[in-house]
């Protein structure tokens, strides 16, 4: 994910990363009739889901799902349309997750003269955006749309698209990818740490926490990296971010 109102430069572009990686095997887990272990599970997104991916693929490997990702920094809905059309075709997942959020830096975000779309002009796009790729999948895909987690300026767009989305199609859920990182919608730099999990923060009333914010404060690498790098260090925030859409996708009703 990367706020709108910040430049791209041709730099960061070299570092867009895509990432596409499949796994699969068989396992137990809690089944249904969206999600099971039969299911075959895609999911796109942007920078937040690129730097969550390799914790959810290894959590939906390791619970026996059939599962592949994609994800672009800096990309939003549109950018994927094509790609989603050749998923659709090749792979023909059953189960389809969708997460992204405010950038608007690709052509596709941009309005008539060349700048990022913002207020209202950006929330239609959003929205129509959604809407388009859930045709793509048609009604016999059950989609899930991700919000990010709470951004530390407020901005709470997202969640409340995704969930009008998601009430009026009884084939899409929706996820909140707030609810262990930013519970109640409040951002945080840091968290409880959880059991056995190596505490790389201060300690906060007696509690000793992990980082799950990066210096930028939108994304979840701990330590300073380039826009679309690789973290090169363990990110707890993109473990719990990846650990609450693998949530929603095990427990489904």
């Amino acid at each position: 994910m990367r706020r709108s109102r910040a430049p791209l430069t041709a730099g960061v572009v070299a570092l867009v990363v895509l990432t596409l990686v499949l796994g699969v095997l068989a396992a137990s887990g809690r089944r249904d009739a969206r999600v099971s272990h039969s299911s075959r599970v895609f999911l796109f997104g942007d920078s937040l889901a690129l730097q969550a991916s390799p914790y959810w693929l290894d959590l939906m490997h390791k619970a026996g799902f059939n599962a592949e990702q994609g994800s672009i920094a800096g990309t939003n809905t549109c950018d994927w349309f094509d790609t989603m059309r050749r998923i659709r075709d090749s792979y023909r997942p059953t189960v389809v997750v969708f997460a992204f959020g405010g950038n608007a830096i690709t052509p596709c975000m941009l309005d008539a003269r060349g700048h990022s779309l913002v207020g209202a002009a950006f929330d239609k796009k959003f929205h129509d955006d959604t809407e388009r790729a859930l045709t793509i999948f048609g009604p016999a895909a059950h989609v899930y749309l991700v919000s990010p987690p709470a951004m530390f300026d407020g901005d709470d767009r997202f969640a409340p698209t995704y969930q009008a989305i998601a009430a009026s199609h009884s084939n899409v859920s929706f996820v909140d990818g707030g609810r262990i990182l930013t519970p109640g919608r409040i951002w945080q730099k840091t968290l409880p740490c959880n059991p056995g999990e190596a505490c790389n923060g201060p300690t906060v009333n007696g509690t000793r926490t992990v980082v799950v914010r990066a210096p930028d404060r939108v994304h979840f690498c701990p330590v300073k990296t380039a826009f679309g790098a690789p973290c090169p260090v363990y990110s707890p925030g993109g473990y719990r971010y990846a650990l609450t859409i693998f949530d929603a996708l095990r427990r489904a009703p």
